[in-house]
């Protein structure tokens, strides 16, 4: 009797915990792994909602339920991709978690993981692909600039002195961390940060030639010498 009564109440138990994959809209049931999920604004479950899962060379996709339940079957323990298609959201609401509809999850010691998504009040920002080809050209511009600006460093070293300074990367970042406590940190004024940013670098460069590189190349170091100094101050 006792045991019978353990076995309906175990029963009870787990069925309500899959109760989710029970009901949920679901895809890829016949798989070892599954997410899954819920999506809901203050409460209401929001239907029709369509959900995407992507990994490891694997694709599926799905809707939500009437109870805005979903269930995505995966073929290995493995971190995927879960984007909610915002398009597919109700006018005047959108996805308010930090990362937005695109998110990572990893599947647990139970084969499963469940995201739900967060749903608010909110505008959704939709970008046109122009002016995302112009802003990756603007930040490929931006890199490529500095990288330059680097290389030209790095060159006249070279070209003057014969030394492949292996801490010249050193020093560039040193500039652009000064610039950014000067801009970021004590708020100074772009036209001001910048400027002594280039100073307080330039006095660096001027300290270590002073107290290392000057006393150095007086003892008669060659370049390999001096080339194996840079490694170590990089």
């Amino acid at each position: 009797m006792q045991i019978s009564l353990l076995t309906t109440v175990l029963t009870l138990v787990f069925g309500g915990l899959f109760s989710l994959s029970a009901s949920a809209d679901a895809v890829g049931e016949d798989l070892p792994y599954r997410v899954q999920g819920n999506v809901k604004n203050e409460g209401v479950a929001l239907a029709g909602v369509r959900i995407v899962v992507s990994g490891g060379g694997y694709t599926a996709e799905t809707v939500t339920d009437e109870e805005g339940k979903w269930l995505i079957g995966v073929p290995e323990k493995a971190g995927y991709s879960v984007s909610l298609d915002q398009s597919t959201l109700p006018a005047g609401i959108a996805v308010i978690e930090e990362g937005g509809a695109d998110q990572s999850v990893e599947i647990g010691p139970s084969g499963a993981v469940t995201k739900n998504f967060f749903i608010g009040e909110g505008e959704r920002v939709v970008v046109s692909m122009f002016d995302q080809v112009i802003a990756r050209i603007i930040y490929g511009l931006n890199f490529g600039l500095m990288l330059g600006l680097a290389a030209v460093g790095l060159s006249l070293v070279f070209g003057t002195t014969g030394l492949s300074n292996f801490a010249h990367a050193e020093m560039v970042t040193f500039g652009a961390i000064a610039a950014f406590f000067l801009g970021g940190v004590l708020s100074l004024p772009i036209w001001i940060a910048i400027p002594a940013a280039v100073l307080i670098s330039g006095a660096m460069g001027w300290g270590l030639d002073s107290g290392l590189w000057r006393p150095l190349r007086k003892r008669g170091l060659g370049l390999v010498q001096l080339m194996i100094v840079s490694i170590g101050l990089s």
